[in-house]
């Protein structure tokens, strides 16, 4: 396994936000970041994804965690093109969103993402694992010797009924996993018992939800409530990076 060759980061007061690739990146002082995937724009504050990850936030934090909760729909990030431009500075030159992420996701130790099913893995989450494989392989094939990445755990959900844990799991949490790996991560989804930890949606009504022509449904809350207290009893073991 490639681990993670970033190079030594700047003090905190040379990080500052960019949402382009110049400049440094921007670094939080939380302890944990959670991140909403989701990359449906209409739902806003009312998106499943983002609304699990707050209820996840405010569990850590009673734990006495420093959480930053992220959206993802909040950044723009464009695909990796392998064209070597952050071989030098380790900051991508492309102009998104990607260096004021990457601020963010090299100040944690510890990442949950909460990852909606739609054709597999969201795109964006699948261009920011490749620009970060391609940070770490060109940092490993320049010499360059930098930090692990955060210990990562991912929770996944979709629109299924039932029936849905090994499909999540074979389609978000695994691939999701092996890619993170590649960057330096520590994956706890594989320390945690008692199998992937996802929730689907509970039942659908005939007629379309507040948003658009997409039937409406009613969120498995049953499920959620089980993840979260899965969650909480889970020992601070799991954290441990490798």
């Amino acid at each position: 396994m490639i681990q993670a060759a970033f190079p030594v980061m700047a003090s905190k007061q040379e990080h500052r936000a960019h949402s382009c690739g110049e400049g440094r990146p921007t670094e939080l002082e939380a302890s944990m970041l959670v991140i909403s995937a989701s990359n449906v724009a209409m739902t806003k504050d009312k998106a499943q994804s983002l609304v699990v990850a707050n209820r996840i936030g405010e569990l850590y934090r009673t734990k006495g965690e420093k959480v930053e909760v992220l959206d993802l729909r909040d950044y723009r990030i464009e695909p990796c093109d392998m064209c070597q431009g952050c071989a030098g500075s380790g900051l991508c030159t492309k102009p998104d969103d990607f260096n004021r992420f990457l601020g963010q996701w090299r100040a944690q130790d510890r990442v949950v993402i909460v990852c909606p099913h739609y054709a597999g893995i969201p795109a964006k989450l699948v261009a920011i694992a490749e620009k970060l494989q391609e940070l770490a392989y060109l940092g490993y094939c320049l010499g360059r010797q930098g930090k692990p990445g955060p210990a990562a755990l991912i929770v996944a959900h979709g629109g299924m009924t039932e029936d849905y844990e090994a499909l999540y799991e074979a389609n978000l949490i695994k691939p999701l996993s092996g890619m993170l790996k590649g960057t330096g991560c520590t994956m706890v989804n594989e320390a945690v018992t008692g199998g992937p930890l996802c929730f689907g949606v509970k039942t659908y009504r005939k007629q379309p939800d507040e948003f658009g022509v997409c039937f409406a449904k009613d969120n498995d809350e049953e499920k959620v409530a089980a993840v979260l207290a899965r969650l909480e009893g889970q020992p601070e073991e799991i954290w441990k990076r490798g």
